[in-house]
């Protein structure tokens, strides 16, 4: 006979292993993986303002314009740079963490 304990029992137990799997997967990213991942995305908007400085410098008619869209591919750049130390702190945590 079936009292439906079973059943009850059977659900923790899955969700259990499903907060476990959660569990891990944070313990696994740690804050230098946090880092890396961070610094990517700041490098995809410091390309993007680059590109935006890169395509207004073209397109601009007088000396102002131009100016305004180098201090826009300056500020991608800058942008860029951070995040390239960022990343690389990432790493140097990520690498330590694994010796």
């Amino acid at each position: 006979m079936n009292t439906g304990n079973d059943d009850k029992f059977t659900e923790n137990e899955d969700l259990k292993l499903k907060y476990e799997d959660v569990i891990a997967l944070g313990v696994w990213i740690s804050s230098g993986d946090e880092k890396v991942v961070s610094a990517v995305w700041l490098e995809t908007v410091g390309q993007f303002l680059q590109a935006i400085g890169v395509t207004q410098q073209i397109l601009a008619t007088n000396k102002q314009s131009i100016l305004q869209a180098q201090g826009i591919e300056i500020t991608g750049s800058s942008v860029k740079s951070f995040a390239h130390a960022l990343e690389a702190i990432g790493g140097i945590e990520i690498r330590r963490r694994n010796l």
